[in-house]
């Protein structure tokens, strides 16, 4: 993602505001171009085109900023504090938690743990 003056609670908001919707698609595509891309979400028009290339409804966006999401998201981040979450990305799956990017085969051979261990299922 092209970094600039931005609000990074909002990416996480309208992530939750993509789940909250029913839209696992959207809240993919925002989690990928944190991680990976070059996307322009700092201005009007670069939004607008991730949102349409990416199918995502632009009502997704505006709920990010509802008091629900804010507090959807504090519950959240006390979660994660409470679980030693200290980064991102983290995952916690059962009681083990995994930092960083390098760690998603664990991650997923966590998820399903009848594969080969670090195996892509």
């Amino acid at each position: 993602m092209k970094t600039g003056d931005f609000e990074g609670a909002l990416l996480s908001r309208a992530g939750l505001a993509s789940l909250d919707l029913g839209g696992e698609t959207a809240h993919d595509a925002l989690f990928a171009v944190v991680l990976t891309g070059d996307d322009d979400l700092l201005s009007a028009l670069g939004r607008a085109s991730f949102l349409a290339r990416n199918g995502i409804d632009v009502v997704n966006w505006h709920s990010a900023k509802s008091p629900e999401i804010h507090e959807h998201l504090l519950l959240n981040d006390m979660y994660a504090a409470s679980h030693g979450v200290f980064g991102v990305p983290s995952f916690l799956v059962g009681d083990e938690l995994f930092f960083g990017n390098d760690q998603l085969d664990f991650v997923r051979a966590a998820l399903h743990p009848t594969t080969r261990e670090g195996a892509h299922p």
